[in-house]
């Protein structure tokens, strides 16, 4: 379970060409949905997906997983006015030390002190905050050491040319 976010148990069943995918809400916050589906389908057939479970939970994560439980891909679909929806995943596999997924859950997680702030709005920009960041170059470590532009880095906080934060935890 994520700090914060209430149980959840909805089932939603996705039927695709001669395919049922089920997928089942294990958390909520606000409207937002975090739901599982056992089955790690193709890259295509996960967008297929995403875009019915939209018509039924607007805002949601959407966590794959093998059946063997050894993988998971993590969909966040990033929707920006007047650009095209991203599909922002992330994979995590046994053998993992399981670091960034830890950093990712603690970002999502909700403290009581929020609790009375809370909206359908701060819900989805925190999963915003936490899963939209593909394009900066120092979320991929080692696959492109420098960015194109200036970087700075403040107390242990970096601010790259493409307009991300992160901090060094």
């Amino acid at each position: 379970m994520i700090v914060g976010w209430n149980n959840h148990t909805q089932h939603h069943h996705i039927a695709l060409d001669d395919n049922t995918f089920t997928l089942s809400s294990i958390a909520e916050k606000h409207g937002v949905q975090i739901l599982i589906c056992t089955q790690i389908p193709d890259y295509l057939t996960r967008k297929q997906i995403e875009k019915k479970v939209t018509e039924l939970v607007y805002e949601h994560l959407i966590i794959f997983t093998d059946e063997a439980q050894t993988r998971q891909i993590w969909q966040w679909i990033a929707r920006t006015p007047h650009k095209p929806t991203a599909y922002r995943e992330y994979t995590y596999h046994t053998g993992q030390t399981g670091d960034a997924l830890i950093q990712k859950l603690a970002q999502i997680a909700f403290t009581l002190d929020e609790e009375e702030a809370l909206t359908f709005t701060t819900v989805t920009k925190k999963l915003k905050d936490t899963f939209d960041i593909k394009d900066c170059p120092y979320t991929r470590p080692y696959t492109r050491p420098y960015a194109n532009g200036i970087d700075l880095w403040i107390g242990g906080i970096f601010v790259c040319s493409f307009g991300y934060f992160g901090a060094i935890v």
